[in-house]
């Protein structure tokens, strides 16, 4: 009974409820790149849908522009692994200044700026993130890709019926709250860019800000050895 209770308590803990609130974060910026500027930051599969269109249509220009966003969103996952090698707990910490950053940056980038380009920082961002919280409780799962992790959800909930598992019933509830958190997020995004244009990077930037004082306590909060 112990044992069980001691396993019930490291899955509700400081570390899913961070993940959780990553996804509504991770939610709110591909809302916010969508809705905004007619592109997602977070989704390749998008971006190279796109530049199938582009190649069709002999926009070489359009093809080169989403080449640069893939260079660019590797450039992040590159940036977050070498951080995690040095320091997992300091990854996570910059993580929250570069989405912050990118925010800001995409509000002053000039109209004249083409709109896949003024949304290259949330490209980086995004894949910041995805390095610094690549899951919870022992599952891996992205904070800012939904498809499998709704897939995940209904397999836990499925295996679950099967064999009544704990582990499973943790899976369905890891990954549906994932899923719901980002939809959260997303819905907040699209309210705020069509009520508040420009200004809805400083309300995304509340949901981050709080994130640094956090380092303090549970998982993210020690050094990881």
């Amino acid at each position: 009974m112990m044992r069980a209770k001691s396993e019930a308590n490291s899955f509700w803990s400081m570390d899913l409820g961070i993940h959780w609130l990553m996804a509504v974060v991770g939610g709110f910026l591909g809302s916010f790149a969508a809705t905004g500027y007619g592109n997602f930051a977070s989704a390749e599969t998008g971006n190279i849908l796109s530049m199938a269109k582009d190649i069709n249509a002999g926009d070489w220009l359009r093809v080169l522009i989403r080449v640069l966003a893939f260079v660019i969103f590797a450039a992040g996952i590159a940036a977050g692994y070498q951080e995690g090698k040095r320091n997992t707990v300091r990854r996570s910490f910059l993580s929250i200044i570069v989405d912050v950053a990118a925010l800001f940056l995409v509000t002053v980038l000039p109209d004249t700026v083409p709109s896949l380009v003024r949304v290259y920082p949330l490209f980086f961002a995004s894949a910041c993130q995805w390095m610094a919280f690549p899951g919870a409780a022992g599952f891996s799962c992205s904070p800012i890709f939904i498809t499998n992790n709704f897939k995940q959800t209904v397999l836990g909930l499925l295996t679950y019926r099967d064999t009544r598992e704990q582990h499973s019933l943790e899976q369905a509830i890891l990954y549906g709250g994932t899923v719901l958190s980002f939809l959260g997020g997303a819905v907040i995004g699209v309210f705020a860019v069509l009520t508040l244009g420009r200004l809805s990077t400083l309300r995304g930037s509340g949901f981050l800000l709080p994130r640094p004082f956090w380092c303090g306590s549970g998982p993210y909060g020690r050094r990881r050895r």
